[in-house]
């Protein structure tokens, strides 16, 4: 089969078959899916927001599932992504400045810069230190400059986080970056 084909034989086949199943699943998140455009091997950086609960961070890691069967598909290897919650990739860093720790925070932040697909769960939940902003802001500011696509998942609205930052340098840049693929999940939350 040439590229051509299997592309074809994702549209046709296994795309529909993935959305289905969101569809089944819940149909809240397949609701808020129906209109977003997600095209496996065109996944740019996306913001989903909404209430707790509503799904984004199930869908994002559907978005990944798409993506990398259509990397396994069409073979492109060598395809890597990472997934962090913002909280957990502080404490990550904090804990490498402890001398038992043998990784570094230059090691960690290189790596969730560099990674091909990131999904960057519960962005705006972590405490609102300066250092805080500025390690999401060097994050960020490598991934969008090197085009890198991102996931981004928050209980907010970018106004909101532009107002929790107190500065509208990143929600500007994901606005931009997240251009026409910013989803609001309304709804209840599932786990009610």
């Amino acid at each position: 089969m040439n590229k051509i084909n299997l592309s074809k034989k994702w549209e046709e086949e296994i795309r529909p078959l993935i959305i289905e199943d969101i569809k089944r699943w819940n149909p809240r998140v397949y609701q808020n899916l129906k209109d977003a455009e997600i095209t496996a091997h065109l996944i740019d950086s996306t913001y989903l927001f909404g209430k707790v609960g509503t799904g984004k961070t199930h869908t994002s890691f559907r978005m990944l599932l798409e993506w990398s069967k259509w990397n396994k598909i069409n073979r492109t290897y060598g395809k890597n992504y990472g997934y962090v919650n913002v909280s957990q990739l502080i404490d990550e860093l904090k804990d490498a400045f402890s001398k038992e720790n043998n990784t570094t925070s230059s090691k960690i932040l290189r790596y969730y810069r560099t990674v091909d697909l990131l999904i960057l769960d519960d962005i705006g939940t972590q405490m609102g230190t300066e250092w805080t902003y500025e390690v999401l802001y060097l994050l960020l500011t490598y991934r969008y400059d090197h085009l890198l696509p991102t996931i981004y998942s928050s209980n907010m609205s970018i106004r909101e986080l532009a107002k929790k930052f107190k500065d509208d340098r990143i929600p500007n840049r994901i606005a931009h970056e997240c251009k026409g693929r910013i989803i609001l999940f309304k709804g209840k939350s599932y786990r009610n």
